[in-house]
């Protein structure tokens, strides 16, 4: 693909294609995801935040809560654990916590 054609919007149908077969083909839905995150890396295109918190960082298999991945809340953090490769993803999320403090 030429530099110019290539959209966010194409990387966003790959992620959404890989969500869409993540319970019944999941080795086509870690291949959707990783070949659009190979394109957001060639063509330095940036995932959004919500974009890259659902899928593995390490294996691209897409996050669903006790079927692929357990999700544990703590005190400023979640932590997902995925079960495909094991590995252990933390994210925080104190802004969520003072935005709701603050309504």
């Amino acid at each position: 693909m030429p530099k110019s054609k290539l959209n966010t919007t194409d990387i966003s149908d790959l992620l959404s294609f890989g969500k869409s077969k993540a319970k019944s083909h999941p080795n086509e839905s870690r291949k959707a995801i990783k070949l659009a995150w190979k394109l957001s890396q060639k063509f330095r295109k940036r995932l959004t935040q919500a974009q890259k918190r659902t899928f593995c960082n390490k294996c691209f298999t897409y996050y669903i809560p006790a079927l692929t991945a357990t999700v544990r809340v703590g005190k400023s953090r979640v932590a997902y654990h995925c079960l495909h490769c094991k590995t252990i993803t933390k994210y925080p999320y104190k802004r969520e916590q003072k935005a709701k403090r603050n309504i």
